[in-house]
C-alpha cells in the first residue's frame, strides 16, 4: 500500500527530479508487492526501474544505457514471466517509459506516465491486486491535477 501511495503522490509532484526520486522508492515497494502476489515479471520490472531511476537521478542516463536497460527488462522479464501474455504488459509499459522518459516537458513526462499506467492497471486486474487498482486510477487523476497545476503556474508566469 505504501508503494501505491507513493505512486499517487508522484502525480501531484511538478518537478521531474522529485518525480524520479519518489518513483525510485515506489518501484522498490511495488516490486515487493508484486513478488508477494506472484507477479514475478512485475517484481523484476520494478526492480530494474528503480535502478534506471537511480541512474537518471544521477544524470548517468543516455541512449546506450537506455538500450541496455530495455534489453535487460525484456530478457529478464520474459525469463521470469509466469503470467503468459499478461506478464508482458509491465514490459511494454516500462520499456516505453525507459526509452522516452527524458522528455524535457514536465507535462510530457506526466502524459507518458499516465499512458504507461494503463498496462499496469490491466496487469493488476489480472493479478487480482485489488489494493493497487484504486491507486492506479488515483495516479491518473492526480497526474491530471499535476498537469493542471503546471499549466496554472505557467499562466501565472506569462
Amino acid at each position: 500500500m505504501l508503494g501505491c501511495t507513493f505512486m499517487v503522490i508522484v502525480g501531484y509532484i511538478k518537478k521531474r527530479e522529485r518525480v524520479i526520486a519518489v518513483q525510485t522508492g515506489q518501484f522498490l515497494l511495488m516490486a515487493l508487492g508484486n513478488g508477494v502476489l506472484g507477479g514475478t515479471t512485475g517484481a523484476v520490472t520494478n526492480l530494474i526501474s528503480a535502478i534506471r531511476n537511480f541512474l537518471v537521478y544521477k544524470g548517468w542516463i543516455n541512449w546506450p544505457v537506455k538500450i541496455l536497460i530495455s534489453a535487460s527488462l525484456i530478457g529478464l522479464g520474459l525469463a521470469f514471466n509466469t503470467n503468459g501474455l499478461w506478464g508482458i504488459l509491465p514490459l511494454i509499459a516500462t520499456v516505453s517509459y525507459t526509452l522516452f522518459m527524458d522528455i524535457k516537458s514536465d507535462i510530457g513526462l506526466k502524459l507518458m506516465l499516465m499512458a504507461t499506467c494503463i498496462p499496469w492497471l490491466c496487469y493488476d486486474m489480472y493479478l487480482m491486486n485489488y489494493a493497487a487498482l484504486p491507486f492506479d486510477a488515483g495516479f491518473i487523476i492526480s497526474s491530471c491535477i499535476g498537469i493542471y497545476r503546471i499549466k496554472k503556474d505557467q499562466r501565472a508566469c506569462a
